[in-house]
């Protein structure tokens, strides 16, 4: 048996529909469940790895006005409801958003929280607006130190010698020392302090300087930086897809005319904060395919002057991964009277 459901119902299994890794999509259908029928808005099974895994969402066409967002209580009912069924991935989508209580439950009991993207449709009544949070950040040049670890015996630099005038297979590493501190600053969610990072090599690599090559085992990188939190209202929408209140991410279907917006956000503006909530500084998992992320980073720091050296493949496994564990909870706390240059 199924029952026609609210139109929202309707574009979300539509959506689903439209991802290569779904099958099987239904809406408005029921279930038989230990105490009797139960309704399924939408449903799907999923392949990831090979395993396929069954998803139960539900839809709340809630108004953001009058209605409210959704709260604790639909969250467990929805608990209850995933047992009853065995599903595996339980998910409540609402374009109104979350109260901060559903929010904590549905973490800790493993059920998503998503809205409905798509540009357009008029099935879906009330755009996604959240809030995101932005890092602003200053890297001053003079700032940054290098330092080499070399083979012995060897060339010896001289005194002082500046290893922003070394090269690397004909690029100079001045370029690869602006590109690391850029990718330890995309991958950690940190705002201010002193960092020294060590690179260490698979094998020594030979340097040219003025002086003559060198042989070098391992390149210490420090630099310090200084910055800020600021807290944006926006408006997130694409083409045909999904978005993560929990994640502060959207997953968009495959196709050629994927587009993603966030409108009404200034980066040169927001409201300063001293420090984001917790789940912002959480440790984010890679982007997987056809996802976006709402935490957006605008770094000042100087330019490369040409390409990079390929430095990265030649360090060895542990010195590859940009995430710095144990730092001092100062590096995530704003800069006092911060104020990131135009």
């Amino acid at each position: 048996m199924s029952k026609k459901g609210t139109p929202y119902e309707q574009v979300v299994a539509d959506i689903c529909r439209s991802f290569d890794d779904v099958s099987d999509v239904a809406q408005g259908d029921w279930i038989e469940g230990p105490d009797g029928r139960r309704d399924r808005d939408v449903s799907f099974t999923g392949l990831v790895g090979g395993v396929r895994y069954s998803v139960l969402i539900e839809c709340k066409d809630f108004n953001p006005q009058s209605t409210g967002k959704v709260g604790i209580g639909f969250v467990g009912e929805l608990d209850s409801k995933r047992h009853d069924l065995n599903i595996d991935f339980p998910i409540i989508c609402s374009n109104a958003g979350f109260t901060a209580p559903a929010i904590h439950k549905a973490r800790r009991v493993g059920i998503g929280t998503i809205a409905a993207l798509r540009m357009g449709d008029e099935r879906i009544q009330y755009e996604v607006r959240d809030t995101v949070y932005t890092r602003k950040i200053t890297v001053p040049a003079e700032s940054i130190r290098a330092e080499a670890e070399l083979t012995s015996p060897g060339p010896q630099p001289p005194p002082n010698y500046n290893l922003f005038e070394a090269t690397f297979s004909g690029c100079s590493l001045s370029n690869w020392f602006i590109h690391r501190i850029a990718m330890v600053l995309v991958a950690n969610p940190i705002v201010n302090g002193r960092l020294r990072c060590g690179h260490k090599f698979l094998t020594p690599l030979v340097f040219a300087t003025a002086f003559g090559d060198i042989e070098v085992a391992e390149l210490n990188l420090t630099f310090s930086f200084s910055g800020a939190w600021c807290r944006h209202e926006v408006t997130i929408d694409a083409t045909n897809g999904f978005y993560d209140w929990v994640r502060k991410r959207t997953r968009h279907a495959p196709g050629k005319t994927t587009q993603f917006q966030i409108r009404n956000l200034d980066v040169h503006a927001g409201t300063f904060v001293n420090r984001p909530p917790d789940y912002i500084l959480a440790k984010a998992p890679p982007l997987a395919p056809g996802e976006s992320d709402m935490r957006l980073l605008m770094i000042h720091i100087a330019v490369p002057t040409g390409p990079t050296p390929p430095l990265d493949e030649h360090l060895i496994p542990a010195d590859r991964n940009l995430i710095l564990e144990g730092l001092d909870q100062s590096h995530y706390t704003s800069t006092p009277g911060y104020v990131h240059p135009k």
